[in-house]
């Protein structure tokens, strides 16, 4: 998998940084090796998932 591709598995791409008129805003900065982007990835946490929570919390 490429780091673009385990990015849209925890919601970075494509969910967590749209623009109002849906254009994707996430980008790594210039230069960034492969190895760095996915460790980045795999020390965050899932967009949807924490925003499921977090609902379900406000909601409680």
């Amino acid at each position: 998998m490429t780091p673009m591709e385990w990015g849209r598995l925890q919601g970075f791409i494509g969910y967590g940084f749209l623009d109002a008129d849906g254009s994707e805003t996430f980008s790594f900065p210039e230069g960034t090796n492969d190895a760095q982007k996915y460790k980045q990835f795999g020390n965050s946490v899932s967009i949807p998932v924490i925003k499921t929570m977090a609902d379900f919390m406000l909601n409680c």
